[in-house]
């Protein structure tokens, strides 16, 4: 069966961060098949504000959508097709809390991020780990209680099992050392791909997906999944094939190897 749709991770998977770029082989091999009728998505824990400031949607490639926040908004063409909203009582309790605190998070909203709370070394070494510069404060110091999506906790391990005590009915996962992603509900990037094929009649064989973090695991649960070569040790385990490393071109690498528009690249 042919492959109609690709969906690409971006950190680690398309952008090099020990090169600090994107690997121009794999984005010349996706534009070629972008171009040639494949439908070619992003997959990423980046909000739409994150994938522009990282310079995603000026590579010359026609997207036809992306999943966001790790499966918190999926698009497809300019239009938001699935969402997981969080209750307005939990974002107004979790807001309070942060700032009870004195800690930092960023709000996340289908298509803007706002940063609140008190600057800390670890929201200091998220946005130096993604080269991000830091979001705008959030207008006048209240959230919007509708349309959030979850919240980018800027916390060490030693804060888990009290967020984990004082929010039961939401989702915590922690992304870093310094971070942890806090969601309504259990959402995965392979709902996002879920909801898109769905939407365009293909069937799960028809799409194929790349990763290199346990975050990008349940991706394989609509599509083929490959792991990067840079990937840790359970991400390859739980991976249908493993290319190379970001470093080496894995995504054109394996990309070549099924398509034969790309043999003259």
């Amino acid at each position: 069966m042919s492959i109609k749709a690709l969906f690409f991770d971006i950190d680690w998977t398309l952008y090099d961060h020990e090169a600090k770029g994107f690997d121009s082989n794999s984005i010349k091999a996706i534009r070629k098949l972008a171009n040639s009728g494949i439908d070619c998505f992003l997959s990423t824990a980046r909000t739409p504000d994150s994938m522009e400031e990282l310079g995603v949607f000026d590579l010359d490639i026609p997207w036809r959508g992306y999943i966001n926040s790790a499966g918190a908004v999926t698009v497809l063409d300019g239009k938001i097709i699935k969402e997981f909203l969080m209750e307005p009582k939990d974002v107004d309790a979790f807001f309070r809390f942060v700032n009870y605190l004195h800690l930092s998070a960023e709000i996340l909203h289908p298509t803007e991020t706002y940063f609140f709370g008190t600057d800390t070394p670890y929201s200091a070494a998220y946005y130096k780990t993604f080269k991000e510069t830091r979001k705008p404060i959030l207008p006048f110091g209240q959230p919007s209680l509708s349309k959030v999506t979850g919240f980018n906790l800027f916390v060490s391990s030693d804060y888990d099992a009290l967020f984990a005590r004082r929010f039961p009915n939401l989702v915590f996962r922690r992304y870093a050392p310094f971070g942890v992603d806090v969601m309504p509900c259990h959402r995965e990037k392979g709902d996002g791909i879920k909801a898109i094929l769905d939407a365009l009649g293909y069937k799960k064989e028809e799409a194929l997906a790349f990763g290199d973090s346990l975050q990008d695991i349940p991706m394989k649960t609509a599509a083929h999944f490959i792991a990067m070569g840079n990937a840790p040790e359970e991400v390859k385990a739980a991976a249908d094939e493993v290319t190379l490393p970001v470093g080496d071109s894995g995504v054109a690498h394996a990309l070549e190897q099924r398509f034969a528009q790309l043999t003259d690249l």
